[in-house]
């Protein structure tokens, strides 16, 4: 792409769309210098996460570019190129994070709206919290048959997307802020990912850097997941370790336990970002001749390292817990497999199955109570 213009003036160009770009947002485009980027929002998050991680690890990671591009494959990747380190990021990727968020924000929704009428239940609220239950399943079906018509949609880079199903973009602006903000915390895993290839010396003739893999190494030990590494190619080990350095870096617990905020961003993150990777390219369950992992694999280590470093402290200020979160998303991406399994079978989403995830999520949710600590 052309060097005197940010991604987005780029895109909104090649769609033939530059008339939709607000003046305001067109300004302030031109002002900004790029450095290490040719998206703002991917400098912005580069630079932070560079912040926060190991001194000794910044001097290679400031030699990185992070480029936002249309061509290719929607994933994201990392190689080195001469003397730099590239991190690329496929837009229809952050697209289908969109959709993801927003589709989650109204399970969301529903899970708590279940949980306030079960633990309000009376013989009376019996009924309604049952008819309550039974229409989770026509509902999230109509988001998930949403996004699988949005597939296609996905890999057009002549659509100027406008982020979210038409049902499940929210109508509150301080709700779409939350999410937009939610967006983002998925697209920072995916670099810290992109970032920790380059850190454990995948990108450059396989030259490991001890640093790095020490903390890998020490973790997976400590969380009891080096077993998941065990018994796969070389390449989805690579991918698993990737994934648990980029957790670690997103949670602030690279060298000390993190605090819940930002172990929940990377819980959420982490989970959303490969949850969405698998609907579109159907990688969910273990491949021994893929090049990735499956997402049952990594999702595995996401909540082996939530457990570590969460399960004997208390509850936040909140009342929540990072397994709190970790449950909801387990149940999510339960029903996630579930709806793409029914879309290519081309059969109704099973109602049963869906309650049934339902019911384990409200007793998950009595026995964590019991499990997690007191302050």
């Amino acid at each position: 792409m052309p060097t005197n213009k940010t991604f987005w003036e780029y895109y909104f160009d090649r769609a033939g769309k530059s008339h939709l770009i607000s003046a305001e947002y067109t300004s302030a485009l031109k002002k900004w210098n790029a450095t290490r980027s040719n998206c703002p929002s991917l400098e912005n998050t580069l630079e932070s996460l560079i912040d926060v991680i190991p001194p000794e690890w910044r001097a290679l990671a400031n030699n990185l570019f992070a480029g936002r591009v249309l061509d290719g494959e929607a994933n994201a990747a990392a190689w080195t190129e001469k003397q730099a380190g590239i991190i690329e990021i496929n837009a229809q990727y952050s697209f289908i994070l969109t959709d993801y968020v927003h589709v989650f924000d109204r399970f969301r929704d529903y899970i708590a709206k279940l949980v306030e009428m079960a633990y309000s239940c009376d013989s009376a609220s019996e009924a309604l919290l049952l008819e309550e239950a039974q229409k989770m399943p026509q509902e999230l079906s109509l988001h998930w048959s949403e996004i699988e018509e949005k597939r296609k949609d996905w890999a057009d880079i002549s659509l100027v997307q406008p982020g979210g199903t038409s049902r499940s973009r929210t109508p509150n602006p301080s709700r779409a802020k939350v999410l937009s903000d939610v967006e983002s915390v998925c697209e920072e895993f995916i670099i810290a990912h992109e970032l920790s290839h380059h850190l454990l010396g995948h990108t450059v003739s396989r030259r490991e850097k001890k640093k790095a893999k020490e903390v890998v190494d020490q973790a997976l030990t400590d969380s009891g997941s080096a077993d998941l590494l065990t018994g796969i190619n070389r390449s989805q080990q690579d991918e698993l370790q990737a994934d648990l350095l980029a957790y670690l870096i997103v949670a602030r617990a690279t060298d000390s336990l993190p605090d819940f905020g930002y172990l929940y961003r990377s819980i959420f993150g982490s989970t959303i970002a490969l949850l969405s990777l698998a609907h579109l390219n159907g990688n969910w369950a273990h491949d021994s001749s893929s090049t990735h992992p499956g997402f049952d694999k990594r999702f595995q280590l996401i909540s082996r390292l939530t457990f570590w470093l969460s399960v004997n402290r208390p509850r936040d200020a909140d009342r929540g817990h990072p397994l709190g979160q970790l449950s909801q998303l387990a149940a999510f991406s339960s029903i996630a497999y579930q709806s793409y399994d029914a879309n290519a079978k081309k059969v109704e989403l099973n109602q049963g199955n869906v309650n049934s995830v339902c019911l384990w999520l409200l007793k998950q949710s009595g026995s964590l109570s019991d499990a997690i600590p007191d302050s």
